[in-house]
């Protein structure tokens, strides 16, 4: 650290978990921690050899399994002294069995694969003595599981996680920044060297500050072997940065060539706008409907098409398909309508309400914010149960679109890939075990779960001018309205 700095009191440090680095022996931790980021190749075979090795054993052994030069192995040794791992007397080496224990937990960080996670968190808790935990992280201190009780409170779900992570409040702005830079960091990782230099940090204030990270769940040290050389660097625990990296992986591109999209309807709030020009064809004339009991919907009498059409606009009824999109499309305006109480079938005639009068002269924007959140208006999703198409899950849906507000035009399938809405217990995301290892788990959605997501987002928000919908080289695509930007963004 530059010498006009004072050394940070890392100790001192208010946190919302009141954690106290002085509550156990953080010294010796920040001793070894110290040691292990000066290591070079050399320095961690013969650590490794010496693991290996009996309990006694001699230095002229340790040269010969190494096929080490005496003066290179001298100043590797002479490193690892520090530790405490062992004593040399003469040419005999012996090893301390406690703190042989220790490192044979801490030498697992030089292997390539390696990402410390939940396990290397439960080493970390064990080094402090078990009376301090529950002042540290305010859990019972009858809790039968320590552990499981801070997943529990602190990092059983990424909302819980998130929240906690708001309300951390640390004393020293330092901490606060190094979060900062590594959750802005491309990967998720900032070497260590970095960061020591950009702060002006001296290696025992800085490991102090990894140590309240850690301790704090909030990020960890890892090492990689680059060119040869082992590169240390600060990143989130395993089972959070392969959440957040899994949602940077199925963030949708933005469509580029947006103006080659087959749009569903021209207008950004096209669905209020075509129920609010079948209304003006209402007061215009009379408008025979006529009851489709299979399909249970009404639909304009034939004679009506043409004059409907005009009003509306970008329907050629000499185009098959045009035509029959509009006979497929007329029958959702009509039960809009009448759901929402803009008009009624009265002697198979479609007639305005005196509400209507009045909706249909509001502004595009407030008319489809008004049809959204009308008292009446729900979505109409046929073939998924009534469980799974509750209010809750369709607000939990709804929301789920405030990741692509701001990305213009996205594909469908490229939206639901990253979809990690809890439709049910099955879809919630949370920190389990599988196997040896923790993970945060993504939701995998049944057919019927599908469904009901993709007319949520496809029919539902469409409707209500949250979003516009279409169709580019064949598949389906959507973008938010600046309606639903305002309400989701």
């Amino acid at each position: 650290m530059n010498s006009n700095l004072k050394k940070l009191n890392m100790i001192e440090i208010a946190t919302k978990n009141k954690i106290k680095l002085s509550d156990y022996d953080y010294k010796r931790d920040v001793k070894i921690r110290m040691i292990l980021s000066n290591l070079d190749d050399t320095d961690i075979e013969v650590l490794e050899e010496i693991l290996y090795n009996p309990p006694t054993f001699t230095l002229q052994s340790l040269a010969r399994n190494l096929e080490l030069p005496t003066e290179k192995l001298m100043a590797s040794m002479d490193k690892l002294k520090e530790t405490e791992l062992f004593t040399i007397d003469g040419d005999t080496v012996s090893v301390n069995k406690e703190m042989r224990r220790l490192f044979e937990s801490l030498i697992e960080v030089f292997e390539e694969d390696y990402m410390p996670g939940m396990d290397h968190l439960q080493a970390l808790l064990k080094k402090v003595p078990i009376h301090v935990l529950p002042t540290w992280y305010h859990i019972p201190r009858t809790s039968n599981n320590i552990f499981d009780s801070l997943v529990e409170k602190y990092l059983e779900t990424p909302q819980t996680f998130q929240r906690y992570m708001m309300e951390l409040n640390f004393g020293e702005e330092v901490l606060s920044k190094i979060i900062e830079d590594v959750f802005a960091s491309p990967e998720l990782k900032v070497p260590s060297y970095d960061l020591m230099q950009k702060y002006q940090l001296d290696n025992e204030s800085y490991e102090e500050l990894l140590l309240q990270l850690e301790f704090n769940f909030v990020l960890t040290v890892k090492y990689e072997k680059i060119e040869g050389h082992w590169i240390e660097f600060v990143v989130p625990f395993k089972e959070w940065r392969d959440y957040l990296l899994f949602l940077r992986s199925t963030e949708p591109s933005p469509i580029i060539e947006s103006q080659s999209i087959e749009l569903f309807r021209p207008h950004e709030y096209a669905f209020t706008e075509d129920m609010a020009a079948l209304i003006k064809v209402c007061k215009m004339r009379d408008l025979s409907v006529v009851y489709n009991k299979d399909a249970d919907c009404w639909t304009p009498d034939s004679e009506h098409l043409a004059l409907i059409a005009d009003a509306m606009q970008e329907y050629d009824l000499g185009n098959q398909i045009h035509k029959d999109q509009l006979k497929n499309y007329l029958p959702r305006l009509i039960a809009k309508l009448c759901q929402i109480h803009m008009a009624e079938v009265r002697d198979n005639h479609l007639i305005p309400t005196d509400e209507a009068n009045e909706w249909i002269h509001l502004p595009s924007e407030k008319r489809a914010l008004e049809t959204y959140k009308h008292p009446l208006n729900s979505p109409r999703i046929s073939g998924v149960s009534t469980s799974l198409s509750s209010d809750r899950n369709l607000r939990e849906v709804e929301k789920s679109i405030h990741r692509v507000v701001n990305s213009g035009w996205v594909y469908y399938e490229e939206f639901l890939r990253g979809m990690i809405v809890p439709l049910d217990e099955e879809t919630k995301t949370k920190l389990k075990k599988v196997g040896r290892s923790w993970k945060y788990t993504v939701p995998s959605y049944s057919d019927e779960q599908k469904s009901f997501i993709y007319s949520t987002i496809m029919s539902w928000l469409f409707e209500s001018g949250i979003v516009r919908v279409g169709q580019h080289k064949g598949r389906d695509c959507f973008a938010a309205t600046e309606l639903g930007k305002s309400l989701f963004g």
